[in-house]
């Protein structure tokens, strides 16, 4: 988790006492917005202008789903987040534009998810990721920069558009 943040530029301090817990700071820079507006400007279609992209986030990790909500919300996304298959189905229910899921998720395969995801949702484009595995198709090795997320998803809806 720590070589993430400090690729985007930010810092993780942390404090234990016994007995107290631990506290985990996190302060990451805001320099995404910048940088996808434009890309995600000139991907659109003109349905897709009236409203805010919708990604749906799954991954079982807590923490790097926290972070990559952020990012993403951060970027000008409307984010969806579950941290497991089941969840991830059940938002599935709504407007979804982008599945981003973890090939590894605790309760199903990520490509299962996507088969299923693709069923219910014929025009929604899927990029997986994962630190251990890549399939073919489009994929997102962890760990990874906010300029490799917003790429990923850019050509993924270029390629949907």
């Amino acid at each position: 988790m720590a070589g993430i943040i400090e690729q985007m530029g930010g810092t993780i301090a942390a404090e234990s006492r016994p007995g107290y817990g631990s506290t985990f700071t996190i302060e990451l820079q805001s320099t995404l917005r910048r940088r996808t507006t434009a890309i995600r400007r000139s991907r659109r279609s003109p349905a897709r202008d009236q409203r805010a992209l919708t990604v749906l986030v799954a991954d079982g990790e807590t923490q790097l789903r926290a972070l990559v909500t952020l990012m993403l919300a951060d970027a000008g996304f409307h984010v969806l987040a579950a941290a497991d298959g089941a969840r991830a189905l059940e938002l599935l229910h709504g407007p979804v534009d982008l599945l981003l899921s973890e090939l590894e998720l605790p309760d199903v395969d990520g490509r299962e998810l996507a088969r299923r995801a693709v069923s219910m949702h014929p025009a929604l484009r899927v990029v997986f990721m994962s630190g251990s595995q890549a399939p073919h198709g489009a994929f997102l090795a962890k760990p990874f920069t906010d300029r490799e997320l917003t790429a990923a998803l850019s050509a993924a809806l270029k390629d949907g558009g």
